[in-house]
């Protein structure tokens, strides 16, 4: 999330120099969007892929017959992550530290109920209020990784997968939506 939120701060006239650059160039801002995300979201998998690397290379954990599976989960659940970041950055009209702390707390609150902090979270989401657990983007994310490890078929796998796909559909429609429509007086 966080380079989603760096992307849509340096894109917008009123908070960055490189923004009122942007903004002044005849150029789409949905281009300028797209272009912006994916450069986030390829940082985003050569940190995990050297992360991968890593975790299978030298500690040598061994992820069977599932690498594609989780190369997949990785490649959406990053797509997801920088276009919540971004949508947070537009949302949010103060300055980078604000939207930061907005970003960090949200998905801290995210993680917590996806049980990443105490376990039997997600039992209580799971059997309280299990709509909550489809509108949480981190709770998606680990139930894949779950479903992979525990389940013989992949129909968890893929619900999950959709479910945030759909996220990122609807977290970049969001942030053109309100970019599209920021005008500057002056810059």
């Amino acid at each position: 999330g966080f380079l989603g939120v760096k992307e849509v701060v340096a894109i917008q006239a009123d908070l960055s120099d490189v923004g009122a650059r942007i903004n002044l160039a005849p150029t789409n801002k949905l281009s300028v969007f797209i272009s912006s995300m994916l450069a986030a979201t390829t940082v985003q998998l050569a940190e995990l892929l050297i992360l991968l690397a890593f975790v299978i290379g030298v500690l040598g954990i061994s992820f069977g017959d599932q690498l594609g599976y989780i190369a997949l989960t990785c490649v959406v659940g990053s797509l997801t992550g920088v276009t919540f970041g971004a949508c947070v950055g537009v949302i949010v009209k103060k300055g980078e530290g604000l939207k930061t702390g907005i970003l960090i707390g949200s998905t801290m609150t995210m993680c917590f109920l996806a049980g990443m902090m105490f376990a039997d979270m997600k039992y209580i989401v799971a059997t309280k209020v299990p709509i909550l657990g489809y509108l949480n983007p981190a709770n998606l994310i680990t139930d894949s990784f779950y479903a992979l490890y525990y389940y013989n078929t992949h129909t968890q796998f893929f619900t999950d997968i959709l479910l945030l796909c759909g996220f990122t559909v609807l977290f970049s429609a969001i942030t053109y939506f309100v970019l599209r429509r920021q005008k500057y007086a002056s810059l």
